[in-house]
């Protein structure tokens, strides 16, 4: 299934040459679940201009063109993610992914929401989200992980970057650090 109904979308998205990677919904519009994906899919093709459109009305402008961008071709791969992510990066042959580990599955927790154990994991949740992070190394060719790390403390929102054979990661208590 396509994630985002149609166009790639996500919480957050990272891109190489070739493709979109993406933690997002799976389905957008009123009543939709929220569950979410880890994914990759093509990036669309280059902008073409269409065909001038023929004259309806005496002195209609000609020359404007509608430029369309060829649409991708399907999902490659779409996974669920064990963490909700907050950081997203290409490096290599992999993304990498951290934030809080996932403690709840959306479709069970939109079915019963009133109940007190739903209600305990969404709390439980909520205080991860300030504690220990993991980063996860995924394959970009499949979305499998291939190695994990726990980090002491949480990343702030895309806090990452790669450069010269490292990751720098920015955390919410100050720290930046590198990994090898």
């Amino acid at each position: 299934g396509k994630t985002g109904n149609s166009n790639p979308s996500g919480r957050i998205m990272a891109a190489d040459d070739g493709r979109v990677y993406g933690f997002g919904r799976t389905k957008y519009g009123w009543g939709s679940a929220f569950e979410y994906k880890l994914y990759a899919t093509p990036i669309a093709g280059p902008a073409s201009a269409e065909a001038p459109r023929k004259r309806k009305k005496k002195g209609a402008d000609t020359d404007k063109r509608r430029s369309k961008a060829k649409p991708a071709k399907g999902t490659v791969w779409s996974v669920d993610s064990p963490i909700l992510v907050r950081g997203m990066v290409r490096a290599g042959s992999e993304l990498l992914i951290v934030g809080p580990e996932k403690l709840f599955e959306e479709a069970e927790a939109i079915q019963k929401f009133d109940t007190s154990q739903v209600q305990k994991s969404l709390q439980a949740q909520d205080r991860a989200r300030h504690g220990k992070a993991e980063l996860h190394g995924v394959s970009a060719a499949d979305g499998k992980t291939i190695r994990k790390l726990t980090l002491p403390s949480m990343p702030v929102w895309d806090g990452m970057a790669v450069a010269g054979g490292s990751l720098y990661v920015s955390c919410e208590d100050g720290t930046v650090r590198r990994l090898k």
